[in-house]
C-alpha cells in the first residue's frame, strides 16, 4: 500500500513535467503596431496614436515599465487632393502612468460622404495605412413623413419620441448612436456645480436596485423613451440630497452620433468611444489598418435641444435654472 502512495505522486510528476515541456503559453515575440485615429466631422482638431506590442520576462504584462507609444513617426492624412501632416506631441494621461504620445492637426475638418486615407511611416520602416469614407449627414433632419421629434419634456403618457432622416441617403445603411441627457446645477452656498444625467432606454429591476440600459448602436431612425423611465431618471438626480431645492434643472439634449462603416464595427467591439489616447493593442478585435492593427474611422455629431416644463420640474421638488 505504501508503494502505491509513492508511485502515484511520481506518476503525476512525470505527467505534468512532460506537459510543461510541450506547452508554453508564451510564443516567440513578434513586434506589432496599432494605429488608432477617429476623425470628427465637427471640429478641425484631429488626433492619432500609434502603439506597439511589448514583451516581458515572465507572464504578467503589468511587469512592463516602458512606454508603449511610438514617437517620431510621419503621419499624413490625405483628403480631397490635399495632404495634412500631423504633429508629434506629449500629453498627460488619465489611464496610464506615463504621458501619451499623440499626433495631431488643427486644420482638418472633412465634409460628409468623402473618402480619406491615413499613412504612418514608423522610424523602423514599418508603414501603416488605412482608408475610410465619412458618413452621410449633411441633410439630416429630426423629422420624417410629417412627424417631428419632441422638443419639450413634460408629463405625458406617451413619453418622448425622436425620429430622424438623412435626405438623399439612398439605400445606404447608416449606423446611429443616440443618447438623451438632462443638465442640472447643484447650488451649495456660493458654489454651483454643473452636472448631467443620461436617460436610459429602460431599467431592469434587480431586487431593490434598478439597472439602466442605454440606447445601443443601430440602423434604426427612431427612438422612444417611456415616461416612467424619464420620471425615474429625474428622481435619481435628487437621490441622497435632502434639500431638493438646491437642485436646478436646466435643459435636455438629444444627441445623435453618425458612424462610418469602419467605426461602427469597432464601436460594437469595445462598446465605447475611448479617450483617444489609450493603448488598444489588447482590446481591438476589429481592424481596418494595413500593416498592423487598429482603426481609422469617422463620425458626425448632430444634436436637438429640448426645454423642460417648469411644472414637471417642480413636481420633483427641484427648481428651474435661469
Amino acid at each position: 500500500m505504501m508503494k502505491k502512495l509513492f508511485l502515484i505522486p511520481s506518476l503525476l510528476f512525470l505527467i505534468f513535467n512532460s506537459c510543461s515541456e510541450e506547452f508554453n503559453p508564451k510564443t516567440d515575440f513578434e513586434q506589432q503596431y496599432a494605429l488608432y485615429s477617429i476623425i470628427s466631422g465637427d471640429t478641425t482638431y484631429q488626433t492619432a496614436i500609434i502603439s506597439k506590442s511589448y514583451n516581458v520576462p515572465g507572464f504578467d504584462p503589468a511587469e512592463y515599465n516602458g512606454n508603449p507609444y511610438v514617437t517620431g513617426a510621419e503621419v499624413t492624412i490625405r483628403y480631397d487632393g490635399k495632404e495634412y501632416k500631423l504633429k508629434d506631441t506629449l500629453i498627460s494621461s488619465q489611464t496610464n502612468n506615463f504621458p501619451s504620445n499623440i499626433y495631431f492637426t488643427n486644420n482638418f475638418q472633412p465634409a460628409a460622404f468623402k473618402n480619406m486615407s491615413i499613412e504612418a511611416r514608423l522610424p523602423d520602416g514599418t508603414i501603416l495605412t488605412a482608408n475610410t469614407q465619412t458618413p452621410k449627414s449633411a441633410n439630416l433632419t429630426f423629422s420624417r413623413n410629417g412627424f417631428d421629434s419632441d422638443s419639450f419634456i413634460e408629463e405625458k403618457s406617451e413619453g418622448l419620441f425622436f425620429i430622424w432622416n438623412i435626405l438623399d441617403s439612398g439605400n445606404d445603411e447608416m449606423m446611429y448612436l443616440p443618447s438623451l441627457k438632462i443638465s442640472y446645477v447643484i447650488k451649495t452656498g456660493n458654489t454651483q456645480t454643473l452636472k448631467h444625467v443620461f436617460v436610459p432606454i429602460k431599467y431592469f429591476q434587480n431586487g431593490n436596485e434598478y439597472i439602466p440600459q442605454y440606447p445601443q448602436l443601430s440602423a434604426y431612425q427612431e427612438l422612444s423613451f417611456s415616461m416612467d423611465v424619464v420620471d425615474r431618471t429625474m428622481s435619481s438626480i435628487g437621490e441622497n440630497i435632502v434639500d431638493k431645492s438646491t437642485i436646478y434643472i436646466n435643459d435636455a439634449e438629444f444627441e445623435l452620433l453618425i458612424l462610418d462603416p469602419n467605426l461602427a464595427p469597432y464601436y460594437q467591439t469595445v462598446d465605447a468611444f475611448l479617450d483617444g489616447y489609450t493603448v488598444l493593442l489588447d482590446q481591438i478585435d476589429y481592424t481596418n489598418v494595413n500593416g498592423g492593427r487598429g482603426v481609422f474611422g469617422s463620425f458626425f455629431r448632430r444634436t436637438k435641444d429640448l426645454s423642460i416644463s417648469a411644472e414637471y420640474i417642480f413636481s420633483f421638488g427641484y427648481r428651474v435654472y435661469r
